[in-house]
Parts: structure tokens; sequence; C-alpha cells
């Protein structure tokens, strides 16, 4: 039994106008007396499909996560490519710019090696200027 006095107070609470409170009290209650709830006919007639088959629902749950699962199985793979691919680049990059620094490291070393014999060659002639 539906308490409509209840109900109506509730709604109050919540903020409803008086006459919205009554009216939508009145509504649920003639629904709740003379409702007639659906029947498995009425689905019937107006094309609502009622699953009932359990295995047929865990079935096709199946079908679609096989699906998704290939979906991500593909594009997984193509991210790893991708992924290999970029690694590649980046490992062929560095190696480039290795061979630069080894290149550079070589001709500064030269330079320097250069600059302290001229440097000495340079003390020795001013030595022997000074001395002789």
């Amino acid at each position: 039994m539906l308490d409509t006095l209840s109900l109506a107070r509730e709604l109050k609470d919540a903020g409803a106008e008086p006459k919205q409170a009554d009216a939508i009290t009145h509504v649920v209650q003639q629904a709740a007396e003379h409702g007639d709830p659906a029947t498995r006919a009425d689905l019937d007639a107006h094309g609502v499909a009622v699953h009932k088959d359990i295995d047929g629902l865990r079935a096709d749950f199946d079908v679609h996560r096989a699906a998704v699962r290939a979906d991500f199985d593909v594009h997984r793979a193509a991210a790893r490519a991708d992924f290999d691919t970029f690694r590649a680049e980046v490992r062929a990059d560095v190696a480039a710019l290795e061979a630069r620094l080894i290149k550079w490291m070589i001709g500064i070393a030269l330079t320097a090696t250069g600059i302290v014999v001229a440097a000495g060659t340079a003390v020795v002639v001013a030595v022997f200027r000074a001395l002789g």
C-alpha cells in the first residue's frame, strides 16, 4: 500500500511546491492502484526482445571480447612496429652523432697538440736567442 501523505511530505521537503507535490502524489497513487504491469506478451507485441538465455549472452560477450582482443593485438603490433622503426632511427642518429663527436675530438686534440708544440718551439727559440 502506498503512503501518499509520506510521499507528499518528502516531495515538499525536497523543494516541490505544495500543489506540485499533491499532483505528483495523486498520479503515483493512480498508477499504483490502476496500473497494469507490462507482460511478456506486451513486450513481444512492441518488439522488445527479452533475453533469458544467459548462455546466449555469454556467447555474445565472448564474441565481442574476441573481436576487441583481435583489434587490440593488431594495434599493439602496429605500435610495436612503429616503436621499433623509431628506435632504429634514433640509434642511427646517435651513431652519426658519435662519429661526428669523435672527429671533433680528434681535431681538437690535434689542434691542442699543435699549439703546445708551437709554444714549446717558441720557448726553445727564445732560450737559444737569449743564450747565444
